[in-house]
Formats: structure tokens, sequence, C-alpha cells
């Protein structure tokens, strides 16, 4: 890579995010055009199936339906952001209390720390983690997404 080469793209370094998710048609990035973030949520169909909205640097912006229990999980080498769009939902944590958040709040949990969303009846959540993380983390389930649908 030269100077004005641009840095690789996080598709290019991991499994489940593939370049064609990550790329518009012509090869842009994601991310240059505005998101309604209501059309893209009506847009979603399939509950924990997040949807790669767009990229920051290294880091994937997920969208996600949630209903229900998510698998426990942690991740081991990342933090993880959750901001509810709308709805209700409730992480459960082993060692700590849980937190619940409600539309417009946020919560990061830390790396290595094991949690479970819960989403009763329904939320909507915006996901920041790098682009090569796995949804179950460390846990691998029915719910695992390998590779992500981009945003239509």
């Amino acid at each position: 890579m030269t100077e004005t080469d641009p840095p690789p793209l996080a598709s290019q370094r991991v499994k489940h995010v593939t370049g064609e998710n990550l790329l518009q048609p012509g090869g842009q990035r994601l991310g240059v055009e505005k998101i309604a973030l209501a059309e893209a949520f009506d847009s979603i169909t399939e509950h924990w199936s997040p949807h790669l909205a767009g990229a920051v640097n290294d880091h994937a912006i997920k969208l996600a339906k949630t209903s229900g229990e998510f698998v426990w999980h942690q991740h081991n080498n990342t933090d993880e952001l959750f901001l509810v769009q709308s709805g209700t939902l409730r992480l459960e944590f082993r060692e700590r209390e849980n937190v619940t958040l409600t539309a417009g709040e946020f919560i990061v949990v830390p790396q290595g720390t094991e949690h479970r969303p819960v989403a009763e009846p329904e939320a909507e959540l915006l996901l920041v983690e790098p682009a090569e993380t796995v949804n179950t983390g460390d846990t691998q389930s029915e719910q695992t997404q390998e590779e992500l649908q981009r945003l239509e």
C-alpha cells in the first residue's frame, strides 16, 4: 500500500462483512448518503438479524430489530455500543445489575462482559462495533449471523 492508497476496507480483513456489503454500486463506501432510520427499520423484517447501515473507519454501524431474548454471549476483544431507537431493551448481565434502555438511550458494554439483550415486546437498535464482530461473540447458536445483510 502506498501513501495515496486508501486504507483497506474492513471487508478485506474479515470474513462476515463482505466487499459487496460494504460498497455501494459504483464502488463508493457505505455512509456517503444519509439514512432515514425510520425507513431503514421498516425495511428490516427479521428479528435479531443485524443489517449493515454504514462504516466508520474499521467500525460497522448495524441496525437490528429485536424481540424476546437473545443468546448469552461476550465479545472478548471489543466493546459494543447499543443505542435504542425505539422500544425498550433490557441488557442482562451475570456479574452486575441489569440495565434497561428506552428510546434515545445507549450503553457501551465493555469487552469480556457476558450479556444478553432482551426486548419486550420489540426494540429497534443501532449497534456500533468493529466490522469483524460476530453478533453472538464467543457463542455459536441459531442466532449467529456470519454474514450481514446490507440495507436496501
